[in-house]
């Protein structure tokens, strides 16, 4: 799918500098090859059906182990379920200096998760028929929260 995609290009276009690691909810799909062929061995946080089941939180324990033993810096999460899992365990295994900071790519944020995240920047362009409505207004801000630089 597009956000497989999207991740992929992501994780070849960065800089040699940053060592990436790569978490999955389930390490299977059509792109899963090439991952693999670019030398990245992705950890596995299944959720094992709904993300209400027991396990939910299980899975956010784990990854958030995973993170603070890693030293991970930066959490880039790309859909509805794996934002459900980072939020928490990045918030658990935050170090004091980092930020979170939500890009909810002009959708609203449920109120549950504004108590989590530290920040709200986004850096895609409002969608052309949205900035219409919105002249006036930087196309990479958000009324009330600090500009995109």
């Amino acid at each position: 799918g597009g956000t497989e995609v999207q991740l992929l290009e992501l994780m070849r276009g960065l800089s040699p500098r940053h060592r990436v690691e790569v978490a999955v909810l389930d390490a299977v799909g059509p792109l899963m090859e090439q991952v693999w062929s670019e030398g990245f061995l992705p950890r596995e946080f299944p959720l094992r059906g709904s993300y209400l089941s027991p396990n939910t939180p299980w899975q956010i324990a784990r990854l958030a182990g995973w993170l603070k033993a890693n030293q991970i810096e930066l959490v880039h999460a790309h859909d509805f379920y794996s934002t459900l899992l980072a939020v928490p365990a990045a918030k658990l295994a935050r170090r004091e200096g980092v930020d979170f900071v939500l890009d909810p790519m002009w959708s609203s944020i449920p109120k549950g998760l504004m108590e989590h995240i530290d920040g709200v920047r986004s850096t895609c362009p409002r969608p052309l028929e949205q900035q219409r409505a919105h002249r006036g207004q930087l196309p990479c801000a958000i009324p009330g929260t600090a500009s995109a630089t």
